[in-house]
């Protein structure tokens, strides 16, 4: 588990994605695999302190573990970044968790702490007939980075293991 959050920690979301993938490629299921990171964290340290910076990823992890289902699996990745994996859900559930995630950090983060917390987030359906797990995860971590260059806060969904230019992103519910 990881020290701060008390979420899993990034090896062991990796070796339960793996099963995961398995699992879902023997079965035919599908299951998503978001990557989330808070939007200017580093503001965050420098204007408030580590320790305000700690209670925030404190927050966004009690939110991310109380919103997720006993099946589904949430690892801190590393300093502000999160992975889920959500069990048998498709791109427009994952897109319902995410808008409820950030709305609800959004709330919690102000209400508080008196910070204004923004995540973005990158998604991909698994096993997407890929062979290999690992690009799946790296198709997440690339939407992730397009949420940010596209405005932050919001989900960017790598639809399939296609060329970059084919990806596409999920719409923002306005606020």
């Amino acid at each position: 588990l990881d020290s701060l959050t008390g979420l899993y920690n990034r090896s062991l979301f990796e070796a339960r994605f793996h099963e995961e993938f398995e699992r879902a490629r023997r079965r035919g299921e599908q299951f998503i695999v978001l990557f989330l990171d808070v939007d200017d964290f580093k503001e965050v340290n420098d204007n408030h302190g580590h320790r305000m910076g700690d209670d925030a990823l404190k927050l966004i992890a009690e939110i991310l573990q109380s919103s997720s289902r006993r099946i589904d699996v949430v690892a801190r990745h590393g300093g502000d970044e999160f992975m889920v994996i959500l069990s048998g859900a498709s791109l427009p559930e994952a897109h319902r968790f995410f808008e409820r995630m950030r709305t609800q950090v959004a709330e919690r983060s102000s209400s508080k702490l008196g910070l204004d917390l923004r995540l973005s987030a990158g998604a991909v359906q698994c096993p997407d007939n890929s062979p290999d797990p690992t690009a799946l995860l790296d198709a997440a971590d690339e939407a992730m980075y397009k949420a940010k260059r596209h405005g932050k806060n919001r989900l960017f969904a790598a639809l399939s293991l296609a060329p970059a230019e084919r990806r596409q992103a999920m719409p923002k519910e306005e606020e």
